[in-house]
C-alpha cells in the first residue's frame, strides 16, 4: 500500500465526517441562535432552556438523516472492505 492510498482514503473519511457532522451542527447552532436572542429579548438567563433546546434540535436531526447517515457509512465501508485486500500487502 502506497502513501498516496492512505492519503486518500483519510481525505474521504475526513469529507465523510464533515458531512455526518453538518445536519446536527447546523441545527444545534441555530437553535442555540434563536434561543439566546429570546432570551437576551426578554432578559432570562436559563441555561437549561438552551442545552434543552440543542438537545432536542440535535435528536430531531439526527433522526431525520439517520437513514443517510447509516447510507454514506454503509458506502464507505463497503469502498475500504472491497479494497481491503490492496491494503493489507
Amino acid at each position: 500500500m502506497e502513501t498516496s492510498e492512505v492519503v486518500y482514503l483519510g481525505q474521504i473519511a475526513l469529507d465523510l465526517m464533515l458531512k455526518l457532522s453538518l445536519p446536527t451542527l447546523v441545527s444545534a447552532t441555530v437553535v442555540g441562535l434563536l434561543i439566546a436572542v429570546a432570551q437576551a429579548a426578554t432578559q432570562l438567563q436559563e441555561q437549561t432552556l438552551l442545552f434543552l433546546g440543542k438537545l432536542i434540535a440535535i435528536a430531531l436531526a439526527f433522526a431525520a438523516t439517520s437513514t443517510w447517515f447509516g447510507a454514506q457509512l454503509m458506502g464507505f465501508l463497503g469502498r475500504i472492505l472491497d479494497q481491503f485486500p490492496a491494503l493489507t500487502r
